[in-house]
């Protein structure tokens, strides 16, 4: 967790052609950035995914690389 409450969340999805997916989450806004080789129905379902662990991801960001 950063300073200012925000946790950046990087998910990436390995692929054939093209190496990697990649996108960028800031929780607690839910902004999706620097989003390479996601389509928007694949960005969603990403979001979703996140949405639904983000009380998680945020209480173990909290904690702190151990």
């Amino acid at each position: 967790m950063k300073a200012d409450g925000t946790v950046l969340v990087y998910v990436e999805t390995p692929d054939a052609e093209d190496g990697f997916h990649s996108l960028l989450c800031v929780l607690p806004k839910y902004e999706i950035k620097d989003v390479i080789g996601y389509t928007k129905d694949e960005q969603e379902k990403i979001l979703a995914r996140i949405k639904k662990n983000a009380h998680l991801i945020i209480k173990y960001s909290q904690r702190g690389a151990k």
